[in-house]
Parts: C-alpha cells; sequence; structure tokens
C-alpha cells in the first residue's frame, strides 16, 4: 500500500499478512533523515502508544552520541549495538519504534522486526531529506555516514553531494525498504501531517481498528 502526501492519496489492495494486530507495535523504517523519529513522536501521540527511537537508546546504554560511536569504535560497533537493542525490544506491545537507517539490512534484525508489528517505510525523496537537514547542521553533524559534506562550503555543492549520497544509501536498502507492510510516501509535509497519514493508512489497511487504537496496552521500559 502506497499513500503520497503532496498528490491525490490513492489505496491499492493490501497483499501479504501483518502480525497479530491486538496491541500490535507500528515500526518505522527509511533512510536517514526520512523523519522517523519526529513522525513517531506524534504518531505514538495520535495512537496513544509508547515511542521508541533505537539510536537514542543505543546512545543512552553507550553513554555516546552514535557520531562518537562510530569515530571510536567504528560502525560494526554500533551496528552490535543496535542488534542488542532491538533483541530487547522481544515482548513489547502498542509501540511506535523508529529504527535507525540501516538496522534493517541485517537479516536477523530484520526477522525481529517484523515479529515485532506492522512494519512502514517512510519513502522520502533524497533531495527533500538533503533540504531538511542542511537546515539543520547539527542534526546533520550527528549522521555519520552523511555528516562529511559539512567540509564543503557552498551550499549548492553541500544539497548536490548530501542528495547523492542519500540516493546511494537508499538504493543500497530499498530491496529491503521495499518489504515493509505499508509504504508512505513523503514529500514536503510536517512530522504531524506525516503522522495523520501513517494512521490513515494503517486504518485503511486493516492494522488499526478505530474503536480501539487509541487504547493503551503494555508499557515497556527498555532500561
Amino acid at each position: 500500500m502506497v499513500l503520497e502526501t503532496d498528490t491525490q492519496a490513492h489505496h491499492e489492495p493490501f497483499v501479504g499478512t501483518h502480525p497479530d494486530k491486538s496491541g500490535s507495535n507500528i515500526i518505522l523504517i527509511g533512510a536517514s533523515g526520512a523523519g522517523k523519529s519526529a513522525v513517531g513522536v506524534e504518531l505514538a501521540r495520535l495512537l496513544g502508544y509508547g515511542c521508541i527511537d533505537l539510536d537514542h537508546e543505543v546512545e543512552v546504554r553507550a553513554k555516546q552520541s552514535v557520531a562518537e560511536i562510530f569515530a571510536t569504535h567504528g560502525e560494526e560497533h554500533f551496528r552490535e549495538l543496535e542488534s542488542q537493542m532491538i533483541k530487547r525490544l522481544h515482548g513489547m506491545r502498542s509501540h511506535v519504534v523508529a529504527t535507525g537507517g540501516g538496522a534493517v539490512m541485517d537479516d536477523e534484525n530484520w526477522a525481529m522486526l517484523l515479529e515485532l508489528g506492522t512494519t512502514v517505510w517512510l519513502s522520502t525523496p533524497a533531495e527533500e531529506i538533503g533540504r531538511r537537514l542542511l537546515a539543520n547542521e547539527t542534526e546533520l553533524a550527528g549522521r555519520p555516514l552523511l555528516a562529511d559534506v559539512l567540509t564543503h562550503k557552498d551550499l549548492e555543492t553541500r544539497l548536490k553531494l548530501l542528495t547523492e549520497r542519500i540516493n546511494a544509501l537508499i538504493g543500497n536498502r530499498a530491496g529491503r525498504y521495499r518489504q515493509a507492510h505499508v509504504t508512505v510516501t513523503d514529500r514536503f509535509s510536517t512530522p504531524q501531517s506525516t503522522a495523520h497519514l501513517v494512521r490513515a493508512t494503517l486504518i485503511h489497511s486493516g492494522v488499526l481498528n478505530l474503536s480501539t487504537e487509541s487504547r493503551p496496552y503494555d508499557r515497556w521500559h527498555i532500561l
């Protein structure tokens, strides 16, 4: 199923199976900078769910930022911490989970995320992501796979290089992203409007029931 925020919304028949819908979690996947963390907070508020940001939880447990983990220990160590955190989610109910852009590439991670709940790909165009990130250099500097574009002073060059880098990352991961239960194409929107669109998509696909969606279930504490 695909819905777009900048064109007339359209619905396609949902193909595939969802996990048990009663208390099921919503797993947001997609490229770095696609808006998963911000949309996750808004979607959790709409649904009365808890919200887990995996990158944040890794940072809390490691007592280092993602950028610091990459710089001091390397990407492989970060991926190990990320996988450990995903394993800790087992048995959780009624939460929105915002994943890191590369978390889904590990087959074991992906299997565990599918078991957790309904996966939603926030499919945001690379140029839109680039514009968002360039508007907040602090945010961009915290993304190790993208931050080196800040060495260029010219803004047009930055946007061009950043868009190319994001496109490459999406291209490498698109095969997995397309395996999500639901896709929401997000262009020129706010976290609030995207969260409403995700909610509408999940209702249409039968994942959420209007009569029960805002009824909170278990609350889970990762630490």
